[in-house]
């Protein structure tokens, strides 16, 4: 089933596609995955839900796909993979840069996971949409 608890925050729903700019996330999972491992997903086909382990709220789609294998591409990722903290929680930032202008007016879709290392997860954020603007 899609958690409609957030699990994950944004300061921000739009991105310059012209300038670029970076995305703060904020994961605030239960304390129950504290340690678990986490990795923040991005769908450009809209919110799912698609199953992995859990029901998550992106449609499963090829940068679904290269997101789960760390792959972000017109992005710079810092900290989307890794190691809940002991209360379940993480930051991450994504930085959109050279974005093509066929991406003005289209949107990604975010959503993060957590789960035992090496396992299938058993947590799911809600999805947050980011716009790109002109």
């Amino acid at each position: 089933m899609v958690s409609y608890s957030p699990y994950l925050f944004t300061d921000r729903y739009t991105v310059s596609a012209s300038a670029g700019g970076s995305i703060n996330l904020t994961q605030s999972f239960p304390t129950l995955a504290a340690t678990q491992d986490f990795k923040v997903l991005i769908s450009a086909s809209g919110n799912g839900p698609s199953f992995y382990g859990v029901d998550i709220p992106l449609t499963l789609d090829s940068l679904v796909l290269d997101t789960i294998a760390g792959i972000y591409p017109h992005a710079t990722p810092i900290n989307m993979h890794g190691t809940l903290d002991v209360l379940g929680n993480a930051t991450s930032t994504v930085s959109f840069t050279s974005l093509p202008p066929s991406l003005v007016g289209q949107s990604v879709y975010l959503a993060t996971i957590a789960g035992p290392a090496g396992q299938l997860p058993e947590y799911s954020s809600a999805a947050i949409r980011v716009e790109m603007t002109p």
